[in-house]
């Protein structure tokens, strides 16, 4: 079965649902914000500073830095789009959009019906059949100029849009126009240098896959910890944050963030963690789930850590194994007690 209603990602959380087509109201700098799709389908923005309507209905939401698009719910999607109009004009109130081109997006799986329980997942658009757009995927904006979103709820669904405008702004509150466009490659341009020394290995590649709840107990330090995990073709996969959160305070804590220059979820050990809410909250969810790959970067200390991951219902999950050896945290395995530990004060030894 595709996404089901089960819970919610961490940007359903954190965001108030409005009604469809509706956006928050009212902004303070740098907020995150989300469209409604369905009642059971958002799309979410970062970076927002404010909005308004243009074209008399249309609404037209402002963002100051690079932002992620994601289409998050519990449903697949009838549509997903994003056209580019870098040269497009607001001038009171009325928005002249010229020639648009169609964005890429990061990460965009098509769901193709199938005669048993889960469907097929694949990145080539189908050629024939009913098929959706998967929830998770997304696109990220980097360049100056205005962005329609553009999605359906369902096959057959009308089509609906709003707009995004990205305009750059520095520590001064603003840049010219043009520059934006180049500051985003520019700043990390001089970083992929170091990244020959790190030799990090190539990116796993793996394939959509069922996720079964991990039945095992798990110890932190010796205290029991709940933790929504789920196995893999025999590999335990847990939510980053929520490792963070649980060996916080330990001599082998990490921060997680977002670089936006890198496009990368950030890592910064032996840094203290700073919970963002929604951390070891269970979720409700029961069942085998679907595992999509997920593209998502990430750095560590500043340099690339080349590791797979999978998208569950709108959340990244990680290998325990790779994060604990990422940073030297002990995981042990007692078969009898069917119980996984993971222990701070021994180093990683791998299998």
């Amino acid at each position: 079965m595709r996404f089901s209603p089960k819970r919610m990602s961490l940007s359903l959380l954190v965001a108030v649902v409005m009604s469809v087509f509706a956006v928050v109201p009212a902004f303070a700098e740098d907020e995150s914000t989300v469209v409604s799709v369905s009642d059971n389908q958002e799309i979410t923005i970062h970076s927002v500073v404010g909005k308004e309507k243009v074209n008399g209905t249309a609404d037209l939401i402002h963002i100051n830095s690079s932002s992620s698009i994601f289409f998050d719910g519990y449903d697949d999607y009838g549509y997903q789009g994003i056209t580019f109009y870098p040269e497009a004009v607001l001038k009171d109130g009325k928005l002249e959009l010229g020639k648009g081109q169609e964005l890429e997006f990061m990460e965009k799986y098509y769901v193709v019906k199938t005669d048993d329980d889960f469907p097929k997942y694949t990145t080539k658009l189908p050629e024939s059949g009913e098929y959706f757009m998967s929830a998770g995927n997304f696109a990220v904006l980097e360049q100056n100029g205005v962005y329609e979103i553009a999605y359906a709820a369902k096959p057959g669904a009308d089509k609906k849009s709003f707009f995004v405008q990205l305009t750059w702004a520095d520590e001064t509150g603003g840049q010219p126009a043009a520059e934006p466009t180049k500051e985003p490659a520019q700043e990390p341009a001089k970083e992929p240098a170091k990244e020959p020394v790190q030799e990090p290995a190539n990116k796993p590649e793996l394939k959509p896959a069922a996720a079964v709840p991990t039945a095992s107990k798990v110890m932190v330090n010796g205290k029991e910890v709940a933790f929504e995990a789920y196995n893999i073709d025999g590999n335990n996969y847990f939510k980053l944050r929520d490792l963070a959160k649980a060996v916080n305070g330990s001599g082998k804590q990490f921060e997680v963030g977002f670089d936006a220059a890198s496009n990368a979820i950030s890592l910064k050990a032996e840094a203290a963690y700073t919970a963002v809410g929604g951390e070891l909250e269970a979720s409700g969810v029961t069942g085998n789930q679907q595992a999509v790959p997920s593209s998502s970067a990430l750095m560590l200390n500043g340099k690339k850590l080349e590791l797979g991951a999978y998208n569950i219902n709108g959340n990244n999950y990680f290998k325990l194994r790779d994060i604990a050896k990422a940073f030297n945290i002990g995981v042990t395995w007692d078969a009898k007690l069917n119980m996984i530990g993971i222990d701070t004060a021994i180093d990683y030894v791998a299998e």
